[in-house]
């Protein structure tokens, strides 16, 4: 039976976002990663797994393990190991199980090249908007049918007035 896998992007998050932010400036990095794992925990409905990586890439203490905390599962890269890797390699397994996979992330490589197929990206602009305003949201946007993006859907009016007019040769 597919599954519903949510795999965030945890310092991307946390960096775009408040009071995540205002912690990590503050150089309250635990209290950052407890208050997203804690939003995320209650943003969610049962049933659905949820993966927050963390980038360890540049911390040179020893590899902790994968831990639960309120349901949600938290993963730290490992030295030298990027959290974007860690996060494409969670994307592959989840959707080779066939699970729909759902991954938030600001980086624009893992975004458009690393995910593939059956992976729906959301923005960490887009996510925090939701966890902001509710479950019921998210739920409603991954439901409906994907948006095609057009140069139409794109540019202003008087953008589009322009260039029809130059198709027609007006």
């Amino acid at each position: 039976m597919a599954r519903s896998h949510l795999i965030i992007d945890g310092y991307n998050v946390i960096f775009q976002a408040e009071p995540y932010a205002a912690f990590a400036r503050d150089g309250q990095w635990d209290r950052a990663r407890d208050a997203l794992i804690s939003d995320v925990a209650s943003y969610v409905r049962p049933g659905f797994r949820v993966t927050v990586v963390f980038d360890g890439t540049t911390n040179p203490r020893p590899v902790r393990e994968p831990q639960r905390m309120l349901g949600v599962t938290v993963l730290f890269s490992a030295h030298g190991q990027t959290a974007d890797a860690v996060i494409e390699r969670l994307a592959q397994e989840s959707r080779g199980r066939g699970d729909a996979v759902e991954v938030v992330t600001g980086d624009a490589i893992v975004q458009w090249t690393a995910l593939g197929p059956g992976v729906v990206r959301r923005s960490v602009r887009e996510f925090i908007d939701q966890l902001q305003h509710g479950y019921g949201d998210w739920e409603r946007e991954r439901d409906a049918p994907a948006k095609r993006s057009t140069l139409e859907t794109r540019v202003s009016p008087a953008a589009r007035d322009l260039l029809r007019r130059i198709r027609e040769g007006d």
